[in-house]
């Protein structure tokens, strides 16, 4: 069976020009959501402002901030953030596989990325519509589940890619050391200092969450320049 309308997704915005956006938009917005934060952390919900190392992501789309104050500006960016960022990586992903149809078990596993992919995408607006401070245990699972379907997803395209000759090896590699980055980080907040037991543990986990994020958004932007650079990628989809 042959959707036609998936490969009208292949093309220079959807590929390309989408998640460039959404990633410059999530940093932006963000940091200005910051500024909007009203106050107060983990450890001290009397202290002004957002603070880099000492407050979570998800601290600015709580409802109300640990001060206190109703958090409706920053929590209504940060969420409208996250939205564009699901949506727009859930349809990246969902049109990869058209590029690896030459080779059964390419094609196949490169399914099975865009599986996790999509489920990827939906924790992020799982996490938009869960504030930690009214859904705290579903805001937990669509948050883990964010990273651990990236890391699935990169270890199944890093293979395919690798396999195939329809990029460079790099962006293979690219994958590769985001799945490291990714493990690692999942190791951290699986088995690394709870925030809640101390103001350093806090900071740490609060940090090494900027970091991966910071890692996610440069790793999909990276994977656009497997198309920008090579457009005769996208036009073959197109005239298919």
């Amino acid at each position: 069976m042959n959707f036609t309308w998936v490969s009208n997704l292949c093309n220079d915005f959807w590929l390309v020009q989408a998640p460039r956006a959404a990633a410059a938009v999530f940093i932006i917005f963000n940091l200005v959501a910051m500024q909007l934060y009203p106050g107060g952390t983990i450890h001290n919900p009397h202290s002004a402002n957002y603070h880099l190392t000492q407050n979570f992501f998800s601290d600015l789309g709580r409802a109300v901030a640990y001060n206190g104050v109703q958090n409706f500006h920053s929590s209504l960016i940060f969420n409208l953030t996250l939205l564009i960022i699901g949506i727009t990586f859930s349809i990246f992903y969902f049109t990869l596989p058209e590029f690896f149809r030459h080779s059964r078990a390419n094609h196949t596993l490169a399914k099975i990325g865009t599986l996790f992919g999509l489920l990827g995408g939906l924790s992020f607006i799982g996490v938009a519509l869960t504030p930690s401070d009214l859904y705290l245990n579903q805001h937990i699972l669509f948050a883990n589940g964010i990273f651990r379907m990236a890391l699935a997803t990169s270890l199944c395209f890093g293979v395919v890619i690798y396999r195939s000759d329809v990029m460079p090896s790099k962006y293979a590699f690219g994958y590769v050391f985001f799945a490291l980055f990714l493990a690692v980080y999942i190791a951290i907040s699986e088995f690394g200092p709870n925030a809640r037991e101390s103001e350093a543990a806090m900071i740490f986990q609060v940090v090494t969450q900027k970091l991966i994020v910071v890692v996610f958004l440069l790793s999909v932007v990276y994977q656009t320049f497997g198309f920008s650079n090579n457009p005769d990628l996208i036009k073959s989809k197109q005239l298919a």
